[in-house]
């Protein structure tokens, strides 16, 4: 009888084709076929996949999104949810609506590290998100006292943690000092909850590596009535390029639209991000 060799979240090899590990994390079989990873024999049900073709490539430099400043986006409880490649490991913002460490709400990576900044800045894991080839889905939570920080489904640290609120803009793909802190890599499916889930909710939102629809509560997933933000960046109705077109591969991004409520569509507000067929 052969076994397996292993292999957990945090340290997954690189793609290889015919690839085949035990995730000791997740307790699932990985095979890869160079470029993702198929799993099999996870330890919690999946419900069926959304469709989901395109994300959205940052340059690291210049690109970002601008959602603005409805009051909906700085709720008293939240949870943050998305999908990102990384480019490269330096400094990554991914999400922020705040104009300090201080108030609202940062997500960053740094060196492989899994940072917050709300009320000064928490590191939930250092050397954590290493890869440059894999997608990682990324999830934070807020209770208004509780801070948690969750990677492909598992929970990784908890803060003590209070918010404050603010009246900046809320970005995709920047940091509000600007250059050097800009994200390079992809973004996917980002979604804002005015509560915070709980584990077995961002357990079913993570479904063994492919996401699922946020707009239907489903298999351990029931947080339907509480998402005020769901922008599929580039697969969602609605979404356009910059000529008003459906997004195709290589197209400039135009409207990223919020598919749960009229307000808080995204639109590019620097630079020139672009849909690519690459996604989770």
């Amino acid at each position: 009888m052969s076994t397996l060799t292993t292999h957990t979240t945090a340290s997954r090899d690189a793609h290889s084709v015919g690839l085949c590990k035990f995730n000791t994390t997740t307790k699932a079989i990985e095979v890869s076929d160079g470029t993702n990873w198929s799993i099999y024999d996870y330890d919690s049900g999946t419900v069926s996949p959304v469709t989901n073709t395109l994300s959205v490539d940052f340059d690291g430099a210049t690109d970002y999104i601008n959602f603005g400043n409805n009051i909906a986006l700085m709720p008293s409880a939240f949870t943050i949810s998305f999908w990102m490649k990384q480019d490269d490991t330096g400094i990554n913002t991914v999400v922020q609506k705040s104009t300090s460490t201080s108030n609202g709400y940062q997500i960053y990576f740094n060196n492989g590290d899994f940072l917050y900044a709300g009320d000064g800045v928490k590191t939930f894991a250092s050397s954590l998100l290493t890869s440059t080839t894999n997608w990682y889905h990324v999830a934070v939570t807020h209770d208004g006292s509780s801070l948690k920080g969750y990677v492909d489904g598992s929970l990784i640290n908890t803060f003590s943690s209070t918010i404050t609120s603010n009246t900046a803009n809320l970005t995709l793909g920047r940091h509000v000092s600007g250059s050097g802190f800009y994200h390079h890599g992809k973004v996917d499916e980002f979604s804002l909850h005015s509560s915070a889930l709980d584990a077995s909710n961002i357990f079913q939102i993570y479904n063994n590596g492919s996401p699922i629809d946020l707009t239907i509560n489903q298999g351990n997933y029931n947080g339907n009535s509480s998402l005020v933000g769901y922008w599929r960046l580039g697969d969602g109705a609605g979404d356009t390029d910059s000529g008003s077109g459906s997004p195709a591969t290589g197209d400039v991004v135009g409207t990223i639209v919020n598919q749960v409520a009229a307000h808080s569509n995204g639109t590019v507000a620097g630079g020139s991000p672009e849909y690519i067929n690459d996604a989770p």
